[in-house]
């Protein structure tokens, strides 16, 4: 599941301007239903915003996420760490800290 979400920002953040889910549906090959299920957890969450029936990254959240990927980078360069000594160092949730590994992952 937390694949299919990561998806769905990265088709966002890639799109021009704000996307419905069939145009996600369609680029990721998979249900409709499926996408709009994941982009309604997304909102909740606070990562995604909507108008109209399309879906857009929520600006704020983003700009949190490329703060935690930096402080991850920073605190990797210097030592090996893994995902609870990552959490315990930088005081995010688990959530946040896998999400952005994920990101970073997916980044190269």
């Amino acid at each position: 599941m937390v694949k299919m979400k990561e998806n769905n920002i990265q088709n966002l953040q890639g799109s021009p301007g704000p996307i419905g889910p069939s145009e996600i549906a369609k680029q990721l090959k998979k249900p409709k239903n499926t996408i709009q299920y994941h982009l309604n957890i997304l909102k909740n969450d606070g990562k995604l915003s909507s108008e109209n029936g399309k879906y857009f990254p929520n600006k704020t959240e983003l700009k949190n996420m490329e703060e935690i990927e930096n402080k991850i980078i920073n605190l990797l360069s210097v030592e090996e760490l893994g995902p609870n000594h990552l959490q315990q160092k930088l005081h995010f949730d688990e959530n946040k800290i896998f999400s952005a590994l994920h990101l970073l992952e997916i980044d190269g």
